[in-house]
C-alpha cells in the first residue's frame, strides 16, 4: 500500500524489517525489487529479484521484473534468456513472447525475432504492436513487402499508429 501510495522510502524500510523477521522472502524481495525500479535503482532491484529467485527460480512475477529491468538498461543478452525462461515457464504467454521477440530484435537475431513476433500475434491476432515489431523485424530482413502488410495489419488494428501527428 506505502508504494502504490509512493511512499517508496516507508515502503521499503516496512520491507526490510519484515526479511530481517524472514518473512515471506520470496514476495517481499520482489517487491523490494519493483520498488528499487520505480526509483531508478536498477543494481539493487537486480539485487532483490535474484534473491527472490532464490527462494522460486520459476516465479513468474520475479523473473519478468528482472527481464524487464535488464531490458530497461539496455542489457540484451540477459534479458533474452529471462525471457526464453519464461516462456518455458508459460508458453501461452504473448506479453513474454513479444518481449522475446524485442530482446532477440535488439540482440540482431532477427529470424527468432521474427518468430516470436508470429507466435505473439497467432495467440492475440489483435496484438497491433506485436504486428509493428514484425514489421521492422521484415524491415531488417529486407522483406518490405511483408514489412508493409504487417504495418498496414498495425494501423488496421490501432489507426493511431499510421497518425503524422
Amino acid at each position: 500500500i506505502l508504494a502504490d501510495q509512493g511512499d517508496y522510502k516507508q515502503a521499503h524500510e516496512v520491507i526490510a524489517e519484515a526479511v530481517r523477521n524472514k518473512a515471506a522472502f520470496e514476495e517481499l524481495y520482489n517487491v523490494a525489487g519493483v520498488i528499487h525500479t520505480k526509483t531508478g535503482d536498477y543494481e539493487k532491484a537486480i539485487e532483490c529479484f535474484r534473491k527472490s529467485l532464490e527462494a522460486n527460480p520459476d516465479s513468474f512475477d520475479a523473473n519478468m521484473n528482472l527481464g524487464n529491468v535488464y531490458g530497461m538498461r539496455m542489457d540484451y543478452v540477459p534479458a533474452q534468456g529471462i525471457f526464453a525462461k519464461l516462456e518455458k515457464i508459460n508458453p501461452a504467454d504473448k506479453i513474454v513472447k513479444y518481449l522475446l521477440g524485442c530482446m532477440a530484435f535488439f540482440n540482431n537475431d532477427f529470424v527468432l525475432a521474427e518468430s516470436k513476433f508470429k507466435d505473439a500475434i497467432s495467440l492475440d491476432p489483435q496484438f497491433s504492436q506485436a504486428y509493428v515489431q514484425l514489421a521492422r523485424t521484415h524491415r531488417k530482413n529486407g522483406n518490405n513487402e511483408e514489412a508493409d502488410k504487417a504495418f498496414k495489419k498495425a494501423v488496421e488494428l490501432e489507426p493511431k499508429l499510421g497518425s503524422t501527428e
